[in-house]
């Protein structure tokens, strides 16, 4: 005959301990999660500050820079051509050349650019309803 002696304590205890162990493993991956998200901010930084770059780097290059007539956005002059910064349906985006529409900035409620002397401001509301800005120095490129 078989000892069949049934569902023992110590199988109980096993089994609550590895569950246990798994709620813990659970929650302290929730625990870290939150403290990334907090470190890292909303993906609308990330977004914007990444703007903030090419936009810059774009700056760098220019000959000449206006408003746009019409829309608000900006024009500058560079040794690739003429490259547009404008506000269309909730993106600011740039042309080359009239040609293409590269997306640097979404989810971009409204945005506006002043230029005062050689300082250009660029400030936006994104859909989330925070607003953003920035001031680059415009230093013009000799032709």
């Amino acid at each position: 005959m078989r000892n069949e002696s049934g569902y023992t304590l110590i199988e109980a205890i096993f089994q609550l301990s590895v569950f246990f162990l798994f709620v813990h493993f659970v929650l302290l991956f929730f625990f870290w999660q939150n403290q990334i998200q907090a470190k890292m901010g909303h993906a609308s930084d990330t977004a914007w500050e990444l703007f903030v770059l090419e936009f810059q780097k774009e700056l760098s290059y220019a000959q000449t820079i206006d408003k746009q007539r019409g829309k608000e956005g900006v024009i500058f002059h560079t040794s690739r051509g003429l490259i547009a910064v404008e506000s269309n349906n909730g993106v600011l985006r740039k042309t080359v050349d009239g040609q293409g529409h590269i997306p640097l900035l979404t989810h971009v409620k409204q945005a506006k650019f002043d230029i005062q002397d050689s300082l250009i401001t660029v400030s936006a509301e994104f859909d989330t309803g925070q607003e953003k800005e920035r001031t680059f120095v415009i230093g013009y490129l000799a032709e």
